[in-house]
């Protein structure tokens, strides 16, 4: 996992902002950032950093609040994973995590990293098939119907391949990215198993996704388009949250790059 702090301007955050609000529907978290003058200027630098060509693939974007990371950590995988859209790619496909608006100091994003983990990531087999993660606890009935030793933590499964592996924390190399500020940009690719962590206050997340020039788009062109779907009342709330905060963001910036330029002209 690559870490760049400040990454972003004040100016292309504010841009970002604007661009992932016109784009945003709150049914679903996928934005079209294709036409965004701003994403080609991240990809652009990315490209400088990485020393390889990309092209992007999808951008989607998340509220995380102390009600949606229960949700996500809930679950017996405590909200680690890979990405759905690994089985829409043949090669390397890396992930722009961006924090738009974030008011938590106790929030960011841990990854088991394929660079310091190299084994795993071989013993599992094609990164194309669907993994499945079991934290002992939070499932510690598969652990117990498998006789998994009291030191085991972590359950790893690619059920297509019959590949799995049982581990210990200790065992593994965590990266974590710590109180990111708007505009720092943290890199990984989507097969590294990963999740978001969060306590107090409210983080938008831009996750930008560009494609190595030599992998594979599998997506099928046909592809259908998912109708828009009924909000719950609190499915509004956070719609409404959604928008407010990036419009207030994307209005500060404004107002702090041109006192920026007015100071440099003095």
């Amino acid at each position: 996992m690559y870490y760049f702090s400040r990454f972003l301007t004040t100016h292309e955050i504010g841009a970002l902002c604007t661009d992932a609000l016109m784009a945003y529907s709150p049914t679903h978290n996928e934005l079209d950032l294709s036409r965004s003058a701003t994403l080609e200027a991240v990809r652009d630098r990315l490209e400088v950093r990485l020393g390889r060509r990309l092209r992007y693939f999808g951008a989607f974007l998340l509220l995380v609040c102390d009600t949606t990371i229960e949700t996500a950590n809930g679950n017996a995988s405590e909200g680690w994973h890979t990405d759905g859209s690994c089985a829409l790619v043949s090669g390397d496909c890396f992930n722009a995590w961006i924090p738009l608006y974030n008011s938590s100091r106790s929030s960011g994003l841990e990854v088991i990293t394929d660079c310091d983990n190299a084994w795993i990531y071989e013993h599992l087999g094609d990164p194309a098939s669907p993994l499945e993660v079991f934290v002992r606890g939070s499932a510690s009935h598969i652990f117990d119907r498998l006789g998994a030793s009291d030191g085991t933590d972590l359950l790893l499964l690619r059920r297509a391949l019959r590949k799995s592996l049982l581990l210990e924390w200790k065992a593994l190399h965590v990266a974590r990215y710590d109180a990111p500020a708007a505009g720092d940009l943290a890199l990984f690719r989507q097969t590294e198993i990963h999740r978001g962590v969060h306590r107090d206050g409210v983080r938008i997340q831009l996750s930008l996704k560009f494609l190595d020039e030599r992998a594979i788009d599998l997506r099928s062109p046909d592809a259908a388009i998912v109708p828009e779907k009924q909000l719950s009342k609190h499915g509004r709330i956070e719609a409404q949250l959604v928008r407010e905060l990036l419009s207030l963001q994307a209005k500060s910036c404004a107002s702090n790059a041109e006192i920026s330029q007015w100071f440099f002209k003095m």
